[in-house]
């Protein structure tokens, strides 16, 4: 039987926010839409996928729209006819008269900028293919190179017993050898954050200096929407990362 597998973009439909439309020239009811690249059989997709990216459509001219999901108090399911009342409940920061709302986002987007750039660099290193670094590929060198030396090894004046248990070690070595390899490379876009993105991030940071609580809580906003920086992001490394910056500059 021919099976037709793979993978392939799907799209959700997710809740309503109030926004502005550069169409339209005023703030309309704005749907928000995930992509994501999920497998198939048969063309079926199996699940929402691995998150791609997110777009508002306005609702008024059907107009296509650069969103952030994380920007908004909530998600409604209906929008409903009175527009002041969307606002009001997804994004206050559109009433001027609103300041708190409006210092909360300035904050809120100086934390959200740099992991959004980080996530984005995640996100064309994973599209380019799976790397080896220095970790993964000493591991997979000592995985090939340890047993050849070990099967090339005279063992004649040794023992049988010795010389099997020799054997067994080289083909157990090669294995495990294989396995933590395999493990270091699923590892690698971790490893990658932490030497290459993370102390560039707490580095801008360090002008907001938010709180760990509120930091915390930034970090909750972007896991929740499967951003993919929160998979390697954590709340106490930048916090960290953050005071070893600070003594540094002292």
């Amino acid at each position: 039987m021919f099976i037709v597998f793979g993978e392939k973009t799907v799209t959700r439909k997710m809740g309503f926010v109030a926004e502005g439309c550069p169409s339209c020239q005023a703030v309309q009811p704005v749907r928000i839409h995930r992509l994501g690249m999920a497998p198939h059989i048969f063309w079926v997709p199996l699940g929402r996928g691995r998150l791609i990216d997110y777009f508002g459509v306005c609702q008024k001219c059907g107009g296509e729209l650069n969103i952030f999901p994380t920007d908004y108090e909530t998600l409604v399911r209906k929008p409903g006819d009175d527009l002041v009342h969307l606002a009001q409940q997804t994004n206050p920061k559109l009433d001027p008269k609103n300041r708190n709302a409006i210092e909360a986002f300035e904050r809120f987007r100086r934390v959200r900028d740099p992991l959004l750039r980080a996530n984005k660099t995640l996100m064309d290193r994973s599209a380019r293919g799976t790397r080896f670094d220095r970790t993964s590929g000493l591991t997979l060198l000592a995985a090939v190179v340890i047993p050849i030396v070990m099967f090339s090894v005279d063992l004649t004046s040794l023992s049988y017993a010795l010389q099997e248990f020799i054997g067994v070690a080289a083909i157990w070595t090669f294995i495990l050898g294989l396995i933590a390899t395999f493990v270091l490379v699923a590892r690698e876009p971790r490893r990658f954050f932490r030497r290459e993105l993370e102390p560039g991030i707490a580095r801008d940071l360090l002008a907001v200096n938010p709180r760990p609580d509120e930091l915390d809580d930034y970090l909750k906003r972007i896991k929740k929407f499967e951003y993919r920086v929160s998979e390697h992001v954590s709340a106490r490394r930048l916090m960290d990362q953050m005071q070893l910056q600070q003594l540094d500059f002292q």
